[in-house]
């Protein structure tokens, strides 16, 4: 059973479980409303999460979206990119690794290691990427209109 309790400023506190996870939930019963709700660490902290817990985790402030969690750090820095100057770092992306001077990011092919990247591939890598230009637009085909029947 979901743990509830009440905290000093007299506001019902509960831990539920909802569609996205477990959430640790100031009820305000008289309007009937989630107020401010904080997500917990994992399915089981619903059971387990005491009201002093609650409240710390109240104090803390509200994570959304992918700004939830820190940049993730470079996993190598590479040197300055000799067309813009400004340092080329190795990140690990959603596709895989890529090479980025924080204006234009290259992918790194199957044959190119992160911990063999050497300046000079990473600066071959960003000036392809530059010679290509930017991806093309894709636009959309409008359906015609139906005809009126007469």
């Amino acid at each position: 059973m979901p743990q509830c309790g009440r905290p000093p400023s007299g506001r019902q506190t509960a831990s539920t479980a909802r569609k996205y996870g477990s959430y640790a939930t100031p009820v305000n019963w008289w309007t009937a409303t989630y107020a401010d709700s904080r997500s917990l660490p994992s399915e089981d902290s619903i059971f387990e999460v005491t009201l002093e817990e609650a409240l710390k985790i109240y104090a803390e402030p509200k994570r959304r979206g992918r700004s939830a969690g820190a940049a993730a750090a470079p996993l190598k820095e590479v040197g300055n990119d000799p067309v813009s100057g400004k340092p080329m770092v190795v990140k690990d992306g959603r596709f895989g690794p890529y090479v980025t001077d924080g204006e234009y990011n290259a992918s790194l092919r199957k044959s190119d290691s992160v911990e063999e990247l050497t300046d000079e591939r990473g600066a071959e890598l960003l000036a392809e990427k530059r010679a290509k230009g930017p991806a093309p637009k894709k636009t959309t085909r409008r359906k015609a209109p139906a005809k009126a029947k007469s």
